[in-house]
């Protein structure tokens, strides 16, 4: 499993950049570093530019999409970036594989999941955010991230995540 973990969760030595702020400038090792995003519908954008000592200039995009059927709330320290839900949503299909009753009181089925419905196919430098369910479907597929390291309130309801993981 790899994660997706947030700067104040990494030790000192380690560098990364943070989508938090709308222009984060990071001076280090002979460059400068400049990220910048944007939200629309259910899409996150991150540009990181890069401007070396020697003014080689250097660009990456990166697109994170929301395919929940609830916005994606990021939180870090006090700040949250909210990514709205999508529209198209991807279920995993199931089959009843077996079922039983334990001690003649309590039935306990056995699924095996199907295909994936409604999930676009996979593109270059764009994660699709979707959940686990999904992503335990498919694992070879590495574009795939669903939340991880979950903020409750105190009901119990799921606020928030800390971060994005993958399988």
């Amino acid at each position: 499993m790899t994660l997706v973990v947030m700067p104040d969760e990494l030790p000192e030595e380690t560098f990364i950049w943070s989508y938090h702020y709308l222009s984060v400038i990071i001076i280090m090792m002979n460059f400068i570093s400049t990220t910048t995003k944007e939200i629309k519908n259910n899409v996150l954008s991150l540009c990181i530019h890069t401007t070396y000592e020697d003014n080689s200039e250097d660009g990456e995009l990166f697109t994170f999409k929301n395919l929940t059927p609830h916005p994606i709330n990021l939180v870090r320290n006090s700040e949250t970036l909210s990514i709205p839900n999508g529209e198209v949503i991807p279920r995993v299909g199931m089959v009843n594989k077996s079922a039983k009753i334990i001690a003649g009181l309590v039935p306990i089925r056995s699924y095996k999941l199907t295909e994936v419905d409604n999930l676009p196919r996979q593109e270059n430098d764009t994660y699709l955010i979707v959940s686990r369910m999904v992503a335990e479907a498919l694992p070879n597929r590495t574009d795939l991230l669903f939340p991880d390291r979950l903020i409750r309130d105190g009901s119990g309801n799921i606020v928030g995540c800390k971060g994005l993981a993958s399988l």
